[in-house]
């Protein structure tokens, strides 16, 4: 899980369009993100991709 600093970093470059949701869907496979920031910061609801990742 990142830092609020680092959230908020995220965050702003998703609503600035500096991040697709594509590149966020990426940090949660990292393990960067949580499923849950992932659907604070996009309002969509994490899905497992088609390539078996989780």
């Amino acid at each position: 899980m990142v830092s609020s600093t680092m959230y908020r970093i995220i965050n702003n470059a998703y609503v600035s369009r500096r991040y697709t949701l594509d590149q966020l869907h990426l940090l949660v496979v990292a393990h960067i993100l949580t499923k849950e920031q992932f659907k604070q910061i996009t309002s969509v609801t994490f899905e497992v991709g088609e390539k078996g990742t989780d």
